[in-house]
């Protein structure tokens, strides 16, 4: 019998990028980028639970625009030139909700599908471009505040005796806000993550 509360850690190694909604910005490339904090699993039903947690998320991506763009840094304007690219770090506490669902267990194994929404609070914005101009410079209030989107995945667990179990799975997670502070596009967060953890 399943514990109705879980609590569990979990360590995402993650690829990152940036999708625009715009033809005048283009996605140069992503970044490796890490999750990792603790979850919640709150059962309602021997194989379905509903699932929580807080997370740090460090993504963000290279992007490059048709416009000219000015950022102030240092109390100074700098002016980018079109075409230039602008490499991204930002960082997130995140904060899922989803629902879980769990197949009976075979043998020590069980697998698992989940599915929600996952909530963001910028935390750090840095950025770099690659003429030189900024060199990972804070730019917070160039980024929203907050970010959201859903997330979908699955995976195994390996039962080590009693209620405690290892897991490993994938997850997709796919903003759908624009995180920028620009009113002319919109940049949404998109990851792939690689899950590890263990349930208490």
């Amino acid at each position: 019998m399943v514990a109705q509360i879980r609590f569990g850690v979990v360590a995402h190694p993650q690829y990152t990028w940036m999708a625009s909604e715009t033809a005048d910005v283009t996605n140069r490339s992503g970044k490796i980028g890490f999750n990792g904090g603790l979850i919640l699993e709150k059962y309602f039903a021997e194989n379905y639970a509903l699932m929580s947690g807080i997370t740090i998320s460090v993504q963000g991506g290279k992007l490059s625009y048709e416009d000219t763009l000015h950022y102030v840094v240092n109390d100074a304007q700098v002016r980018i030139l079109p075409e230039t690219k602008l490499d991204y770090s930002l960082q997130y506490v995140q904060i899922p909700l989803g629902l879980k669902l769990k197949s009976n267990e075979i043998g020590y194994t069980t697998f698992f599908a989940n599915l929600g929404f996952t909530a963001g609070i910028n935390i750090k914005a840095r950025l770099k471009d690659s003429e030189k101009q900024i060199q990972d410079e804070n730019i917070s209030e160039e980024i929203k505040l907050f970010d959201l989107g859903y997330h979908f995945g699955g995976g195994i667990e390996y039962s080590l005796g009693g209620n405690t179990s290892i897991l490993a799975g994938i997850t997709f997670v796919n903003g759908f806000v624009d995180v920028t502070g620009r009113n002319e596009d919109k940049i949404s967060l998109k990851n792939i993550s690689l899950r590890m953890g263990i349930l208490f």
